[in-house]
């Protein structure tokens, strides 16, 4: 949900702090999603790394890194599902963060062309003001306007097959291997100080994840029918 002090700001500024305003956000979107795309590359990489490279070696098998030496792939297998889960927590908060500078950058340019935001009116992508705040979630997000762009069942049943499923195996893969990482250094690995703290890490790392994303997304869900209420009361 969009800080007061922005919306206030919003409602109240002059075209040309305005126009400056959204200019600014518009650069934070793009760096927002960049980091996004970061993020889910980073997770998705250390699954095809655990795979491919780490989870085949069942000896001791040295390499060398950008000059760091690594005596045991098995030790780097033990942290990778913590280390997605971190960086799980850290895509939940910036994808929320991404949400509200998108409401932002709406509200601002639907005051710039003198239109009502938060009007029944449907937004450029086919979505309401509830709707969007209650999918903050920019993969799925996308799934779901793929029907809207095309007016064929057939051609939209396609298109999901090629963009939709593949978007889905990137975002949720990650998430369940954390899972599968988890059950296996408890089988394997816990009699070892490292192995219980990757696996602790791991699993506060999730947990964390999932938590921030449903208090977060009831907050702004919950913020955003107040004023969607507010806005259709003043209406009337």
């Amino acid at each position: 949900m969009v800080n007061p002090v922005i919306e206030n700001f919003i409602a109240t500024a002059e075209e040309k702090d305005l126009r400056l305003f959204e200019n600014r956000v518009f650069d934070s979107l793009n760096k927002s999603s960049a980091r996004l795309n970061l993020y889910n590359k980073w997770m998705f990489g250390l699954v095809v790394i655990y795979f491919l490279i780490v989870s085949p070696s069942d000896e001791t098998t040295t390499i060398s890194l950008l000059g760091i030496s690594i005596n045991d792939l098995r030790l780097v297998g033990q942290a990778i599902p913590a280390l997605i889960a971190i960086l799980f927590v850290f895509y939940v908060k910036q994808m929320f963060y991404r949400n509200d500078l998108e409401l932002a950058y709406k509200m601002a340019f639907a005051r710039l062309i003198r239109t009502e935001f938060g009007s029944p009116a449907k937004n450029s992508h086919g979505l309401d003001y509830i709707t969007h705040l209650i999918i903050p979630y920019r993969p799925i997000y996308e799934i779901m306007n793929i029907k809207g762009r095309d007016k064929s069942c057939i051609s939209a049943i396609f298109k999901f097959l090629i963009t939709g499923i593949p978007i889905l195996v990137i975002q949720i893969v990650p998430l369940l291997f954390v899972v599968y990482g988890v059950c296996n250094n408890i089988m394997y690995n816990w009699d070892s100080l490292y192995g219980k703290s990757c696996t602790v890490l791991a699993v506060w790392g999730l947990l964390l994840g999932i938590y921030l994303f449903f208090t977060t997304l009831i907050s702004s869900v919950s913020a955003g029918l107040k004023a969607n209420q507010n806005n259709n009361s003043q209406i009337l």
